[in-house]
């Protein structure tokens, strides 16, 4: 996963879900596909088809298994109750 723009926090939330990432350190001056570059860069020569969704949120709630390790699952499922039943009391 390429990070820039609150790479700390995004990191340390999905540490453990065996993820890589890399730092894009310019993020502030750069272009997404500046980016893209830097992980395709990484790939190169580690694998034969990736999965790129150029998105700040690669999360998609209705079908989370097509975008995370299932072993993020069960972490996953209990932030979106949690997140679901905050933003009702919000209402």
């Amino acid at each position: 996963m390429i990070t820039g723009h609150n790479a700390d926090a995004l990191e340390r939330h999905l540490e453990g879900c065996g993820l890589t990432f890399i730092r894009n350190e310019r993020y502030a001056t750069t272009q997404m596909f500046d980016s893209a570059a830097l992980g395709l860069n990484y790939l190169k020569d580690k694998c034969g088809r990736i999965l790129f969704t150029p998105v700040d949120v690669p999360l998609d709630r209705a079908r989370p298994h097509r975008f995370r390790s299932r072993a993020c699952l069960p972490r996953l499922r209990r932030q979106a109750r949690t997140s679901d039943t905050d933003h009702s009391k919000a209402r």
